[in-house]
């Protein structure tokens, strides 16, 4: 009878421990979900303050010192062209960049993206024309010394790791100034661009600007808004994919293209884009143009799928070879050349 007590004391005595250990995590909990609160209403109340004393027009007419600031041309543009330039006359076949357009160019991490970014960038600067680069991935310098690089023919991952010679790296700062003289880059550095609100802003003041296109790169990591307590990713960029659906029509920016992330695709994954876009369905609602870049690291190349364009219809493959960071296009019967030769 004494063991049966002893046995039911010590099982009452856990139960009252485990009970006690859940009390204690709840309350932990409750105190982290507290704190969590806390943190969270005092980045919103710094938000506030940034949207409201955020000038966009002051960020566009920085003076440039060499590294991370610029010289602006104020005048606009009053004859912008219908169609603008973009990497080669061969995609601008199948897809013209046109005024009150907006493309969307999904790839998966390490796939292209800023590359690609600085060579849509790069064509127009080489054009003479006003390019507005939002950035929440890379520096200002980064992505002015990207196009110096791709201007220049050198390769700006060997400037990056410092293998580049002493003259080669005065070129690159130099022509840094030159760029951006037609490339404004707003980064992290000046404005928070992971904030949807903030990235709103900056857009609506870039109207009247002179800007011939807007450049994002990139959207999927906006994650927080200003105005509201989002609780997801999506839900903060949402009111943004509509506000840039809106702009691209009535604020009078030639042309508004955005870089977003998509699951990688290969055999392994062969579900359809909108499957493969980790829930940045909105990309395909609104965008006039959607397409998929994929690196070819073997044979150097990147491949741009098509899937939609208002001058084309269907999916159809673009692929662009690398020369020291510059796209340079090549016929796609060649491609499969090259491949067939390397497998022999």
């Amino acid at each position: 009878m004494s063991d049966a007590k002893e046995k039911f004391g010590k099982e009452l005595e856990t139960l009252v421990e485990e009970e006690t250990a859940i009390q204690n995590l709840d309350e932990q909990n409750r105190i982290n979900r507290i704190k969590r609160e806390n943190e969270r209403n005092k980045t919103m109340n710094r938000g506030l303050e940034s949207l409201e004393s955020l000038d966009p027009v002051k960020l566009f007419n920085q003076a440039y010192d060499g590294d991370d600031d610029f010289i602006l041309d104020n005048e606009a543009r009053e004859d912008a062209l219908l169609n603008r330039p973009f990497i080669d006359k061969l995609f601008q076949e199948h897809c013209k960049v046109a005024r009150n357009q907006l493309y969307c160019f999904l790839a998966a991490q390490k796939q292209g993206k800023s590359t690609f970014a600085a060579n849509i960038a790069w064509g127009l600067y080489r054009e003479q024309r006003k390019v507005l680069f939002i950035t929440n991935e890379e520096l200002k310098k980064d992505v002015l010394g990207r196009i110096a690089c791709i201007d220049l023919g050198i390769n700006y991952n060997s400037h990056i790791l410092g293998k580049t010679t002493i003259e080669e790296t005065e070129k690159i700062h130099n022509q840094r100034k030159i760029v951006a003289e037609y490339v404004t880059v707003i980064s992290e550095e000046e404005a928070d661009t992971k904030d949807a609100d903030i990235v709103e802003k900056i857009i609506r003041g870039a109207a009247g600007q002179g800007f011939e296109m807007i450049i994002f790169d990139y959207i999927t990591k906006v994650h927080r808004a200003t105005k509201a307590n989002y609780t997801s990713d999506w839900q903060a960029q949402e009111p943004l994919w509509y506000f840039l659906d809106s702009a691209k029509k009535m604020k009078g920016m030639p042309c508004i293209t955005l870089f977003a992330q998509c699951m990688f695709k290969s055999k392994k994954n062969p579900a359809p884009l909108k499957e493969r876009m980790e829930g940045r369905k909105l990309a395909t609602n609104f965008g006039t143009g959607i397409f998929e870049l994929t690196k070819d690291k073997k044979m150097g190349t990147t491949v741009v799928d098509i899937y939609a364009s208002r001058w084309y219809s269907g999916k159809d493959e673009h692929i662009f070879k690398f020369n020291k960071g510059k796209l340079d296009s090549i016929d796609t019967d060649q491609y499969i050349e090259n491949l067939m030769k390397d497998e022999e």
